[in-house]
């Protein structure tokens, strides 16, 4: 849990979108800044590699959403093609 509402592509540019449910491999053809959200992506898709069921990203405030899928990002070996929120 961290301070931004989610995982982002293309973060701070005009095309700028929160990624929601995604896979380790899908979320890692992005680009992450090594000092913002880069080590978050990594360890979570880590965990997920790692066979746990889903790792999820976004707002501290949000945290029960987001294991409900109503907010962050979600990262797992089963997650539907990313749908942009």
């Amino acid at each position: 849990l961290t301070d931004v509402a989610a995982i982002f592509a293309d973060w701070g540019q005009s095309s700028q979108r929160a990624l929601s449910d995604i896979t380790p491999e899908a979320l890692e053809a992005f680009s992450f800044d090594a000092g913002s959200m880069g080590p978050k992506v990594a360890s979570a898709c880590s965990f997920v590699r790692a066979g746990g069921t889903m790792a999820g990203v976004g707002r501290l405030t949000d945290a029960r959403a987001i294991v409900e899928g109503h907010a962050g990002t979600r990262i797992s070996n089963t997650s539907a093609p990313n749908v942009p929120r």
